[in-house]
């Protein structure tokens, strides 16, 4: 079994900067270009 598999999802996370979290988080939260104009309409 690899290192990565014995660990715990926090520890794992604890293996990264601040900073490579971050990027990866607005990474994935990034709205594409073609879709910006749909973060407009929202449930009312």
């Amino acid at each position: 079994m690899s290192e990565s598999t014995q660990l715990s999802p926090k520890e794992h996370l604890q293996q990264f900067s601040t900073l490579e979290l971050a990027q990866a988080l607005s990474e994935r939260l990034a709205i594409a270009h073609q879709d910006w104009h749909r973060t407009l309409i929202t449930t009312k």
